[in-house]
This record gives structure tokens, C-alpha cells and sequence, in this order.
């Protein structure tokens, strides 16, 4: 998946790492962003084309819930305010 294809996207592959990005602040992710306190391995959060998938820990892909979609909005704003060592941007 490439972030420069969309505005905003939160992405997150095991083992491979993810990708935060919203108004052109792109943040590497080194582990899962928490959504709701949901135990999940991956998410796929691209809203302008429409996909928002997460896959829970043990269980196969599955699309996201309007609760579940809120929070993916939530958790990329926050991650687009930090830095990649975690620090917020001034």
C-alpha cells in the first residue's frame, strides 16, 4: 500500500509494519494503533476509496464497524500529530 496514493489512511500489516497519514503528516507505526482497546493484528483504514476492514486477534479480516470507522478516525488524528519518535509536533 502506498500512502501517496491518499489524503488520509491508517494502515497496519503483522509483521510488516503500518502507516499513518492525514494533511500530508505521514507517521511510520512500528505496532498496531489501539481502536477502542480492541485486541487487533491488522487494519486497513482508506476512507476516500471506501475501505475499512480490521482483523481481530485469531480471526480473519472483517469490515469495520461505524463505531470502529470513528475510532480509526480518532486514532489517525492523534497519530498524525506525533513525530516518529512519538513526540507532538509544534
Amino acid at each position: 500500500m502506498s500512502e501517496a496514493l491518499y489524503e488520509r489512511c491508517l494502515y497496519f500489516a503483522p509483521g510488516r509494519g503500518g502507516t499513518a497519514k492525514i494533511n500530508g503528516r505521514i507517521v511510520k507505526l512500528s505496532s498496531v494503533p489501539d481502536l477502542f482497546g480492541l485486541r487487533i493484528v491488522g487494519v486497513q483504514y482508506i476512507p476516500e476509496v471506501g475501505i475499512a476492514r480490521l482483523q481481530p486477534y485469531a480471526a480473519g479480516w472483517r469490515d469495520m464497524t461505524f463505531e470502529e470507522r470513528q475510532a480509526a478516525d480518532e486514532a489517525l488524528t492523534k497519530l498524525a500529530h506525533q513525530n516518529d519518535a512519538g513526540g507532538e509536533i509544534a
